[in-house]
């Protein structure tokens, strides 16, 4: 729709790989790597030519901060 010539493919393929590590009570650490493959563009309507193939890395910390205060866990 917005002149490009390339097509677009109906199959994209997502491979993630994560963890999660206890860095200390009440704190928690999930890295993780994606792979997307042939991703479509429709985030991107206006795109004049379709992705290539995207590796990415991201990181989350979780933090409880009931653990962190030493509260009791609700039963």
């Amino acid at each position: 729709m917005a002149g490009g010539t390339d097509r677009v493919f109906p199959d994209e393929g997502v491979f993630e790989i994560n963890y999660g590590i206890a860095a200390s009570r009440g704190v928690r650490i999930s890295p993780n790597i994606q792979y997307v493959v042939s991703p479509d563009n429709c985030a991107e309507p206006r795109a004049v030519q379709r992705s290539g193939n995207i590796l990415a890395f991201g990181l989350r910390v979780s933090i409880d901060g009931a653990a962190l205060l030493r509260m009791p866990a609700p039963r």
